[in-house]
């Protein structure tokens, strides 16, 4: 799912005291900015790579 590799994705107390788990207050290694746990984790460019081919798939 990641191409071989894991993401690494960090948080502080300070942030989760102030913003809760739902907010965006996760960074992860190579992302410029804190976002969500979801966003963090997520995969953009698989995930546009399986809507490619679900698209393909759906025309066929």
């Amino acid at each position: 799912m990641y191409d071989g590799k894991l993401p690494i994705v960090v948080t502080g107390k300070k942030h989760l005291q102030e913003h809760g788990p739902a907010g965006a207050v996760f960074r992860r290694f190579g992302r410029p900015q804190n976002q969500t746990l979801l966003a963090a984790v997520g995969n953009p460019r698989r995930e546009a790579h399986d809507a490619r081919q679900q698209a393909e798939y759906a025309a066929r």
